[in-house]
């Protein structure tokens, strides 16, 4: 299995950062703050080096040799948390640069095997974390027509092929599943 691609001081953006990570919002604006003052190179819904099946929770890769001293007050603080599920060394328990977060995904929030189905329209339990998605992944949860042509653009170049918008189904969604086109699972392979 492929797993999500980590290129040392790049962020990787894949479904889960665009369509998991607002619902994170959802613990206020102290947690806001303090994910946001250390250094993510990427956003997971699993980790096959814990060999877990995929659980209600997010996995968060911090390279902290970017913000040691914030990655040591955001540790402290988020073991102290309610929502805080594990963390640990990816690549050396002493001398590594990667750590791995896992945070509990708030309840009644979002579903995550209609995530994973790839039924973005349907995934959000609470519509308000609707309004916190970019322009374009709002467009793609709320079916908005104009997106549609994006959408079709991105099916033929993706797959070789000659679809029309007038075959697109009206039910379809606007985005291909999670794992057709990015990754969503560290592997470290």
């Amino acid at each position: 299995m492929e797993g999500i691609k980590i290129q040392l001081g790049k962020v990787t953006m894949n479904k889960t950062a665009r369509f998991i990570k607002p619902c994170l919002r959802c613990y206020g604006e102290d947690f806001v703050k303090k994910l946001s003052s250390v250094f993510k190179l990427a956003y997971g819904i699993g980790d096959m080096i814990i060999d877990e099946k995929i659980e209600h929770q997010i996995f968060i890769l911090v390279d902290t040799e970017k913000c040691t001293k914030q990655f040591i007050e955001v540790i402290s603080w988020l073991r102290e948390q309610d929502y805080y599920e594990n963390d640990y060394a990816v690549d050396h328990l002493i001398h590594g640069r990667l750590h791995m977060l896992v945070v509990k995904l708030p309840d009644n929030i979002i579903d995550l095997d209609l995530f994973l189905s790839g039924k973005y329209s349907k995934m959000y339990l609470d519509k308000e974390i609707i309004d916190s998605l970019s322009d374009d992944d709002k467009a793609i949860v709320i079916k908005d027509n104009n997106y549609r042509v994006k959408f079709v653009k991105k099916v033929n170049e993706y797959f070789e092929t000659n679809l029309k918008l007038e075959e697109l189904h009206e039910e379809a969604e606007l985005e291909l599943p999670p794992n057709i086109d990015e990754k969503e699972i560290f592997t470290y392979i």
